[in-house]
């Protein structure tokens, strides 16, 4: 959603929660938003004020109607019980992860994986799922145990959890450091063909750059460990 539309949309939201007496407004701040952006949806909009899709198309249509008798409302705040359980049901199973996680919240996600087995279990079952959890947990783990890569960095608040092995934070950082180079490559690989003779050359130079520059980055940290060390072996 762009800025415009979300500020529009913001404040209709705030004519609709003065009450009916502001619909007009809100109804005019809706069709601006439509027509400034026509590839916003009703269902995008009903997601940001928490209504359904029907609720928000009736009070534009009241709105244009001419605002004669009262609004129509097939859905929404305004049904019933019964209603607005089937609102909540076709929101769910039509929403994506995303759009789920906006309404909820990632607190109550995880209060919701915190009060259930099952709901945990299932996580665990799931790669993706599985995987960015021991991926955070690492990234905690490091983060606690000031192991960022960049000297001291503890943080204070976060729970004291045992210094993580130096293999395992060079295979996080490696994994980063695959997704970067993956990211080159298929760059290259999509806009090459397209390319000029000069920025193939330009191209090639500044991916071979990255390569040497990392390199010579790892080489010169194995080499001043390693002479730390012959020095330390010395000494003592």
């Amino acid at each position: 959603m762009k800025p415009e539309s979300k500020r529009r949309l913001d404040l209709a939201a705030s004519y609709l929660a003065k009450g009916e007496g502001f619909y007009h407004a809100a109804a005019n701040e809706i069709i601006d938003t439509l027509e400034d952006d026509p590839s916003l949806t009703y269902r995008e909009i009903a997601t940001h004020f928490g209504k359904s899709r029907n609720w928000v198309a009736e009070l534009v249509k009241w709105h244009k109607d001419g605002a004669e008798g009262p609004i129509n409302w097939k859905r929404g705040s305004h049904g019933t019980k019964k209603e607005l359980e089937a609102g909540i049901d076709k929101f769910i199973e039509e929403a994506t992860p995303e759009e789920l996680l906006n309404r909820l919240g990632a607190g109550k996600v995880a209060e919701i994986v915190g009060s259930s087995e099952n709901v945990a279990t299932v996580i665990i079952r799931n790669d993706d799922a599985r995987n960015r959890i021991a991926m955070a947990n690492l990234r905690e783990t490091m983060r606690s145990s000031g192991g960022s890569g960049g000297g001291n960095t503890k943080n204070p608040i976060a729970p004291k959890l045992p210094p993580v092995p130096l293999p395992i934070k060079l295979g996080y950082i490696a994994t980063k450091v695959r997704d970067v180079a993956t990211e080159m490559a298929l760059t290259y690989k999509d806009d090459a063909p397209l390319a000029s003779e000069d920025v193939l050359e330009q191209a090639n130079h500044v991916m071979t750059q990255a390569v040497r520059d990392f390199e010579e980055i790892i080489e010169s940290a194995l080499d001043g460990t390693f002479n730390i060390r012959r020095a330390t072996d010395a000494s003592s």
